[in-house]
């Protein structure tokens, strides 16, 4: 469970995540932080566990919605 405390108020936050698995940990996380009033949550994650290789489309990242 995350709690995001009251203090300097931003209207965009950056989470940064080493490995992502589910995505849960970033979407608790963006949660506390909108109760809190924070307008845009964005992540940028280093790994991704089970990410499979680019296919023949060339797509080489895919985009993961964080409730």
């Amino acid at each position: 469970a995350f709690v995001a405390r009251q203090g300097g108020r931003f209207e965009r936050v950056l989470l940064v995540d080493d490995i992502m698995t589910t995505g849960a940990t970033l979407s608790e996380a963006a949660r506390a932080l909108r109760r809190r009033g924070v307008k845009e949550v964005y992540a940028a994650v280093v790994a991704r566990a089970g990410f499979e290789a680019p296919g023949e489309s060339g797509e080489a990242s895919k985009e993961v919605t964080i409730q």
